[in-house]
């Protein structure tokens, strides 16, 4: 929810996000494993009775967790280390959004043909076939979980500066003579976005480079707002690492729009 736009003399084409109200945390699981991942965050809310609801998206998963109705400062930066907190197995280009474009519960994802619906406790405990089987249609009842609201003061706090965060940078690190056209395209952009980023780490991983010595091959490159949220809000690298995350097929590649060699041979 937004403050209104008309305000006479002074109408804005676009809402004031300072004015956004917060009253629930946005959780998105798409891919392979976004049934068991959700699984795991919605389990942690129910042990620790936190509110929330679980929602099938036609495809993915939609956690929707209640807070307590309070003056947040930095308002995106709470959202996303709460939900960090939580787990970093969750669509990361969502994190911290407070105007993201979420689907309608009981409208048609016309890829599946199925309904995007409200799905309780037992049915994730039946497992996908059954919520898949479920949505075939409508389904108009909400059942919230859990009662404790949670309080995102703790969260809110502003950006520590980039040079208080020990990386460890040294000198003399090579890379190879080639490298994939969209992994160089990463490197050289000031602002690069979530699966640029995504790319480029995951190869500099596969190559037996360390974190440290893979973000200093970027430091003076990357804007130094990007490299904060990169390592303050999403800690993208730190979870690839830990993860042992590799290096995606081509395939996949081409089909989010970031081969770069491919387009050029094309």
């Amino acid at each position: 929810m937004f403050e209104d736009l008309d305000e006479g003399d002074n109408w804005r084409k676009k809402p004031d996000y300072n004015t956004a109200i917060i009253d629930r945390i946005f959780l998105d699981f798409d891919g392979d494993d976004a049934f068991e991942n959700m699984k795991i965050v919605h389990e942690k809310l129910l042990k620790e009775n936190i509110k929330h609801h679980v929602n099938f998206s036609g495809n993915g998963y939609h956690i929707f967790i209640y807070t307590e109705r309070s003056e947040l400062k930095y308002k995106k930066l709470a959202l996303a280390r709460y939900a960090i907190s939580l787990t970093d197995d969750q669509d990361m280009q969502v994190v911290g959004d407070i105007a993201r474009l979420v689907r309608i519960p009981n409208t048609l994802h016309l890829g599946t043909k199925l309904y995007c619906i409200n799905i309780t406790h037992e049915d994730i405990v039946s497992g996908e076939k059954t919520i898949r089987k479920k949505a075939m249609r409508p389904h108009p009842n909400l059942e919230i979980m859990g009662e404790k609201l949670i309080n995102l003061a703790p969260f809110d706090y502003p950006e520590e500066d980039f040079e208080t965060f020990d990386v460890g940078f040294s000198d003399g690190l090579d890379l190879p003579a080639e490298i994939p056209g969209c992994v160089e395209h990463a490197m050289k952009s000031f602002n690069p976005r979530y699966y640029q980023r995504f790319l480029y780490f995951t190869y500099m991983r596969d190559l037996d480079f360390s974190m440290k010595n893979a973000l200093e091959m970027v430091e003076k490159k990357w804007s130094v707002k990007k490299m904060r949220h990169c390592l303050k809000t999403e800690r993208q690298p730190q979870s690839i690492w830990r993860n042992g995350v590799h290096f995606p097929e081509c395939e996949f590649i081409k089909s989010i729009g970031l081969c770069r060699k491919c387009m050029t041979e094309e």
